[in-house]
């Protein structure tokens, strides 16, 4: 038999994500007094823990948001962390958002629901969204939610009906949706696994990310001046105002009068078939239409980009300082007293993670944001991460199902792939590029962009753009030319390219993809999402595993090294851990095991490496520094 749980607790504040029990509700079963129901412990009740314990230790638990609630039973109690954490290695620790999620990537609905007419909205995955889309209720979220620690040392008895009614009901509802969602559990065995690695990124959120003053205003000042730069010549051309904001529809109407229009998600269901029209109309018609469908067009910057209209690129870097501005800076200058302590989404369409508040996997390119990071006293940032983690996970994709990958061949030799690739364009042998020219140092720069755009089925327009981000400004004649380049050098993209073809739904558009080597199904997506969910998702599911795997030792194994040590973020292919700098190389060398071992028994046939670096703040410079001895030692920058 499976128990629903449920937290009511002090509220959340900044600095502290874990707060203070107030008390446990359950529906289900109740280990502690072998009865079936619902019922509700206070947090001071001499059997609180015990029921806690019990539950984990014999049971499956089900959560709507278990990390929160994990994490606030490890505050209150944290001898209960192995019971927990070895709940969650049998895969006993269950959660009905997640469910949620997973059940709606293989319907194809992920994030969002289209009404009778064909009208798209977004869909939370809350349990009060969840609880209204399932069970036709409506959960009551305001009158006892945020009050429950007015009640922290009032006895039960004293307690209002409605408040201990509010808090039973969570756990039964959670019960009720877990049972609806078991009907198909054949959409569910990645969970666990989901489960696991969402209680890993919270815990690091809970520990939070320090900045330093000093580096933030100087950021600050900087950022200020590039606005001040850019901002005459755009006031000039329309798109901003004389007070600094932004007028979107105007760079909006510029994008519809270029050659490259690029359209959301919601657009492509609600235009189809539109685009001819679009070609056809007039100055007036087409000024008027950019006012009405402006929503559907994307000015962030790679369409700016990809447009080549210098004003409207201008107008993507003004957008980006602004939201640096206003955005990550105000972050950075709140870390400078309390912890960053970011919200990651365990996982999105593609398989990998998200995050927020601010986007750590994501920040701003400008010099000197990452550089704001800093690790508490007496510490320093280690950080490791994955050697063309991608790459190695769509080799291993095609040695899966052709049972070939000349990608995976070269990379096993210890070829580099993006100086072979950019050896052929510059027409040389791959032992005769020199790095140090600025031809070759270019040359591979386009193989590297061509290597991690067209595995994604990237099409021409849209590589010209991304090779821009990598410093490589080409033309679409010259994008042409490395795409069919870059299909002959691996000649399994032909074959890959074609499975993917093979994927779609029958009298549709979209197409459908099973995740390899998890229990994940992918369902109604584009042709370039699916040609990325089963590399890009791979990888997330290696890293992932090994994050969590990091986290267990922290938290659960004194003679682990890692032990005592907590992870700061997550980017992808990269862990950043903090940890005394007396041990720090020891602590980097298990880091490094743990995170190869743990994501190439995701990829077997094309294993990669894991590179660790110690510095003292976060940068993308950092790199590798030994003493006489062969011991790491932090980059001073």
């Amino acid at each position: 038999m499976t128990t629903a749980l449920d937290t009511e607790t002090f509220l959340i504040y900044p600095g502290n994500l874990a707060p203070d029990l107030v008390c446990v509700s359950w529906a289900g079963y109740d280990s502690l007094n072998d009865e079936q129901g619902s019922g509700l412990y206070k947090h001071d009740d001499e059997y609180a823990k015990r029921f806690v314990s019990l539950e984990f230790e014999h049971r499956h638990t089900v959560f709507a948001n278990a990390p929160f609630d994990l994490a606030v039973f490890m505050a209150k109690w944290p001898e209960l962390i192995p019971v927990i954490f070895k709940a969650l290695d049998e895969g006993r620790v269950h959660d009905v958002q997640t469910r949620e999620k997973l059940l709606d990537l293989a319907r194809g609905t992920f994030r969002f629901e289209e009404d009778e007419d064909g009208n798209v909205k977004a869909k939370g995955y809350s349990l009060f969204d969840i609880t209204r889309r399932r069970l036709g209720k409506m959960l009551d979220k305001d009158t006892y939610r945020l009050n429950y620690h007015d009640r922290y040392d009032v006895p039960l008895k004293d307690w209002p009906e409605g408040a201990r009614h509010y808090a039973i009901s969570d756990a039964v509802v959670t019960l009720e949706i877990f049972e609806q969602q078991e009907k198909l559990k054949q959409y569910l065995g990645n969970e666990a696994a989901q489960v696991r690695a969402h209680t890993m990124l919270h815990l690091m959120s809970c520990h939070g990310f320090k900045t330093d003053p000093a580096a933030v205003k100087q950021l600050k000042e900087r950022v200020v001046r590039d606005i001040d730069e850019v901002k005459g010549d755009l006031i000039e051309a329309g798109l901003v105002r004389k007070d600094g904001s932004r007028d979107t529809k105007a760079a909006v109407r510029r994008m519809m009068d270029t050659s490259v229009r690029v359209w959301t998600d919601a657009a492509e269901k609600i235009l189809s078939g539109t685009h001819d029209k679009i070609e056809q109309m007039n100055p007036q018609e087409l000024a008027e239409y950019a006012d009405e469908k402006g929503k559907y067009i994307s000015v962030a910057e790679e369409p700016c980009i990809m447009s080549g209209d210098k004003t409207l690129i201008a107008y993507s870097r003004y957008s980006k300082l602004q939201s640096l501005l206003t955005g990550s800076i105000k972050d950075l200058e709140t870390g400078c007293t309390i912890p960053i302590q970011p919200r990651y989404e365990v996982i999105q369409a593609t398989g990998r993670t998200g995050c927020s508040g601010p986007n750590l996997q994501n920040l701003r390119r400008a010099p000197g944001v990452r550089e704001c990071f800093v690790p508490r006293d007496g510490k320093v940032i280690i950080a490791c991460d994955y050697q063309a983690a991608e790459l190695h996970t769509w080799a291993q994709v095609c040695y899966d199902l052709f049972g070939k990958s000349k990608l995976g061949d070269a990379m096993n030799k210890g070829i580099d792939p993006h100086t072979w690739l950019g050896a052929r364009v510059v027409k040389t042998d791959y032992v005769d590029m020199d790095l140090d020219n600025p031809l070759h140092k270019a040359a591979r720069n386009v193989g590297k962009a061509a290597n991690f755009g067209f595995i994604g089925g990237c099409g021409v327009p849209r590589f010209v753009a991304l090779a821009h981000g990598w410093g490589c400004d080409i033309t679409e004649q010259e994008a042409a030319l490395y795409k069919d380049l870059w299909m002959r050098s691996w000649d399994e993209a032909e074959d890959y390219f074609k499975f993917i073809r093979d994927c779609q739904i029958k009298g549709t558009k979209f197409f459908a993809v099973d995740q390899l080597r998890v229990q994940r199904v992918r369902g109604r997506c584009t042709y370039t999402s699916a040609c990325n969910s089963l590399f890009q998702g791979l990888a997330a599911d290696g890293a992932k595993a090994a994050g969590y795997e990091i986290a267990r030792r922290q938290y659960t194994q004194p003679d682990s090294i890692l032990y005592g040590t907590r992870l700061l973020a997550f980017v992808h292919d990269e862990y950043l851990l903090e940890a005394p700098e007396e041990r720090a190389h020891e602590i980097a060398m298990e880091m490094q095991t743990v995170m190869e071992d743990e994501f190439n028994r995701f990829v077997p046939d094309c294993p990669t490496h894991a590179e660790p670096t110690i510095m003292r703040r976060w940068s993308k410079k950092a790199k590798q520094v030994r003493d006489d001895e062969g011991r790491l030692m932090p980059w001073e920058g």
